[in-house]
């Protein structure tokens, strides 16, 4: 009878192993070598399997998964809303997304400002007080939203949507205020990969949201579910920065305020918000040509499609951005100018290829593309697919030159750049009024005024010599 093997008091697991065929010395003639060789294949395993894991829960990982969720999110809300809603009712919300880019450079110059103001403090571990100027700067800007999410609806689709119109111009604010003034904030005291943390959750649960629309085709059980969601998460983040910083006090207190500090955080603000206007005017200000001319209808509602594939293509952009950005000012600061610039070139290269791929597919393919994403909103012309290509492989160029530059701490650069889009902006205008063109051509000049735009951005900051860079840093360096 063939004997079963057994653990035995002796030789326990070892004996069965070598009865089994799979021990150390089991008719391999080569001792223990294999069992030190399965040895180092599972410690190999473990440590591949911990670089993983450190991967996936590092905040380069979990800030690219955010934007690629926030892409995601920005896409399927398009698709639903141009699904959900009426033609006539799309375009005013299309309008009221509208009035949130005009107020984003507002946000983006308040988080530049606190970062600047809070980050010394919080990196040399220095008690230099609760810097009580940026959190009335917080506050004066949540309250200035607010008024504005109350009273403009009032004069966009009347008073038939007021509470819509309301509720979704505060999402629309609340998310700018979210992305620059509260995660630049959450930067500069080290709780950037715990602020990652709550948007990814907060990202989900808005998901939820966008299914209640789509399921309900009611755009006001969406709006005060968003608008719900964004207050929990908001209050969230509050606890958050409350309780894990000692630099930053979100307990407003008036005796702490001084004159000094709130005018040095003045010239900041205002430095911070040149940095941010020359995308305004680009990017936002052709909406207000569009309405003037065309009125609130499909001429809007195609400039919009165009630029709604073009920011989120720049989205990518900016986190490819990002996340070289510390190498890249690092190089520049010890004065490796061929290495910052090999940097750059690197991550531009990059842009451009990734934008590259949404530009060809609507060269080739614009109105089915279109056609799935507005469904029967869908105004765009077919012969739209050229123009809208060349914008957005455009934004892959704009994006990297002007963050990079915004980052150099090249006022001279920056200032240079806002005129010559004001002047550019004026002379697109003006050429569209005097010579009464046509949507297309209108789109046409709109190109070539971002290209011509983005190449002086690039130029600008070839020619910026002093790369006095200040960071973001992430946790744990």
């Amino acid at each position: 009878m063939r004997r079963t093997p057994t653990i035995d008091a002796k030789g326990g697991l070892p004996n069965l192993a070598r009865r089994l065929g799979v021990g150390p010395a089991a008719n391999t003639g080569d001792g223990g070598d294999r069992f030190s060789g399965g040895a180092a294949d599972v410690t190999r395993l473990q440590r591949a399997l911990e670089a993983a894991r450190r991967l996936v829960f590092s905040f380069g990982f979990l800030h690219s998964a955010n934007t690629g969720l926030n892409i995601l999110f920005n896409f399927t809300q398009l698709i639903v809303f141009a699904r959900a809603l009426a033609p006539d009712r799309y375009a005013e919300v299309v309008v009221l997304t509208a009035a949130g880019f005009f107020l984003k450079p507002i946000d983006q110059a308040i988080g530049r400002a606190n970062f600047i103001a809070l980050r010394e403090g919080a990196v040399r571990k220095t008690h230099v007080g609760k810097r009580q100027e940026t959190v009335a700067a917080l506050y004066a800007q949540g309250v200035f939203l607010t008024l504005v999410a109350a009273v403009l609806p009032l004069f966009i689709g009347g008073r038939a949507h007021y509470l819509e119109n309301a509720l979704y111009l505060f999402f629309c604010l609340y998310t700018n205020y979210w992305a620059f003034d509260l995660q630049t904030t959450a930067w500069s005291v080290d709780l950037s990969k715990r602020f990652v943390q709550i948007a990814l959750t907060q990202r989900f649960t808005q998901f939820a949201a966008l299914a209640a629309l789509a399921i309900t085709h009611s755009f006001l059980i969406f709006c005060v579910l968003i608008c719900l969601i964004s207050l929990a998460y908001l209050t969230r983040v509050g606890l958050l920065i409350g309780r894990n910083t000692t630099v930053l006090d979100l307990r407003l207190h008036r005796a702490d305020l001084k004159w000094r500090e709130i005018l040095i955080y003045g010239r900041l603000f205002w430095s911070s918000l040149l940095s941010t206007l020359s995308e305004l005017v680009v990017l936002s200000s052709p909406y207000a040509l569009f309405s003037s001319i065309f009125g609130v209808g499909s001429a809007v509602v195609v400039f919009d499609s165009i630029m709604k594939i073009a920011r989120l293509s720049m989205t990518g952009s900016r986190t490819l951005a990002e996340i070289a950005l510390p190498r890249q000012s690092r190089m520049a600061i010890e004065g490796d100018r061929a290495g910052s610039s090999r940097i750059f070139l690197l991550v531009l290269c990059l842009c451009l290829a990734a934008t590259a791929v949404p530009a060809a597919a609507l060269v080739f393919e614009s109105h089915l593309i279109f056609s799935l994403i507005l469904g029967h909103n869908n105004r765009v012309p077919a012969q739209a697919g050229l123009v809208a290509g060349v914008i957005v492989l455009t934004s892959g160029l704009y994006q990297p030159a002007m963050f990079f530059l915004s980052f150099a701490n090249a006022e001279r650069q920056i200032r240079q750049l806002t005129a010559a889009s004001v002047v550019g902006l004026g002379l697109f205008a003006a050429a569209v009024l005097v010579l009464h063109l046509a949507l297309m051509p209108i789109l046409w000049a709109y190109a070539a005024y971002f290209v011509l735009v983005s190449l002086l951005a690039l130029c600008l900051f070839n020619g910026v010599h002093d790369h006095a860079v200040r960071l973001p840093q992430e946790e744990g360096q």
